[in-house]
């Protein structure tokens, strides 16, 4: 959630302001790892597409997408991009 002339909303106060309402469930909280995006890529979560991950670092927060490859093969299969894009 981007607040006007602020900034986004930091992570752990979305969860507190909104948790109660149907958001999307929090898989993980803790520092962000290459274990943690190998286990989303090789889909270990059961995803449907991916997961969108946020953080903070130095007062800003950041996002960064992160596929399944199963996401990624399905829409290389649909559209025919045989490109390794990883």
């Amino acid at each position: 959630m981007f607040l006007y002339k602020k900034d986004f909303l930091k992570p752990a106060d979305f969860i507190d302001i909104f948790g109660h309402l149907e958001i999307p469930k929090l898989l993980y909280k803790g520092l962000l790892d290459n274990q943690i995006i190998d286990d989303i890529v090789s889909n270990v979560y059961g995803l449907k597409e991916g997961l969108v991950l946020k953080g903070v670092s130095e007062g800003k927060v950041w996002m960064v997408k992160v596929k399944t490859q199963d996401w990624l093969n399905k829409v290389r299969e649909k559209y025919g991009i045989n490109n390794n894009i990883e």
